[in-house]
């Protein structure tokens, strides 16, 4: 069993997001194939709270972007993590934003490379309970 399939979104309810937004987080998450995820990290300005979005004509608008971290097994690589290719405009055709400041991003690090980071202060957020 993955526990990856047990999403921990409640943040989106305790930021007052509207429910399109954790539904459109879902649907990226569902991209993944988490059979060798460690972990998925929220990030940005959608983990603090900040992420802007309208209601305009009845289609929500998102002013900002969606950005993960992926944490996967040693043995992996980025190219076996997404389920489908994805192409460019995919994210915001599926989260239905006809905005060009939408955008999802992702980046992939293996378990072992993460201690290889640079000695540099990144600055990101991450929050449990």
């Amino acid at each position: 069993m993955n526990l990856l399939n047990n999403y921990r979104l409640d943040f989106c309810q305790d930021y007052g997001y509207p429910p399109k937004i954790r539904s459109y987080i879902l649907d990226i998450l569902e991209l993944i194939n988490k059979e060798n995820v460690v972990s998925i990290i929220v990030s940005g300005s959608i983990s603090r709270g900040e992420l802007t979005s309208k209601e305009i004509n009845g289609s929500l608008e998102i002013f900002g972007d969606f950005e993960f971290y992926i944490v996967v097994k040693d043995n992996i690589s980025a190219l076996d993590i997404y389920k489908p290719k994805i192409e460019k405009d995919y994210y915001r055709t599926k989260c239905n934003q006809k905005n060009m400041i939408f955008h999802v991003d992702s980046e992939v690090f293996r378990e072992k490379d993460i201690s290889k980071l640079p000695a540099k202060i990144r600055f990101f957020e991450l929050k449990e309970k």
